[in-house]
């Protein structure tokens, strides 16, 4: 099993190792990793390649493969950062294919680049995201009050599960972001 994305970025026999079931059954009680949260080997490798070609804590891993870090693992085919900074011209190993989208070259994986003008919130919530997410594996992860004060700006119903489980799993503090008495009470809601 791999502990790392580096790890497997070594790995390159087309073999992949078995992963612990038991760890992508329910939330994450601290020993799961971000690799091990990963469904798709093709999402890790393209990961690999993003954490190679983009500066460290430029950016925060956030929707679903943050939602997976926290919770039980989904699948999901694509890569979401939020950056505070201008997007970058380049990645290495990647090609821009859209305004907020670069895709990975060998395993056409697709990274969203979301800035706060594209999810139309504030930049203090964006530092706010930042401030409050966690490193693993050389990766900033948003926290899960960082994914919820995301998740109440769209408020859809997939959201709201997802909030609705963060809520009832972890301990939430939504007083560093600042949200409006609107958002508010849509968390209180649920």
């Amino acid at each position: 099993m791999f502990t790392s994305i580096d790890e497997y970025k070594k790995f390159v026999d087309g073999k992949y190792p078995l992963r612990k079931l038991t760890k992508m059954q329910s939330h994450n009680d601290g020993t799961r990793r971000l690799v091990e949260s990963i469904m798709a080997p093709e999402v890790i490798r393209a990961l690999a390649d993003l954490k190679e070609s983009y500066p460290k804590h430029k950016y925060v891993l956030i929707g679903g493969m943050a939602f997976s870090f926290y919770g039980k693992p989904r699948y999901t085919e694509d890569i979401d950062i939020l950056i505070s900074e201008e997007k970058p011209a380049f990645l290495l190993n990647f090609k821009n294919t859209r305004l907020h989208a670069y895709q990975h070259n060998s395993t056409d994986v697709e990274v969203e680049v979301l800035d706060a003008d594209y999810l139309k919130i504030s930049d203090d919530l964006v530092q706010k995201i930042f401030d409050t997410s966690i490193e693993e594996d050389g990766l900033l992860i948003a926290s899960p009050s960082g994914i919820i004060a995301l998740k109440l700006q769209r408020f859809n119903k997939y959201d709201q599960g997802d909030i609705e489980f963060l809520k009832n799993t972890f301990d939430i503090d939504l007083s560093i972001f600042n949200l409006s008495d609107d958002l508010l009470k849509k968390y209180d809601s649920i």
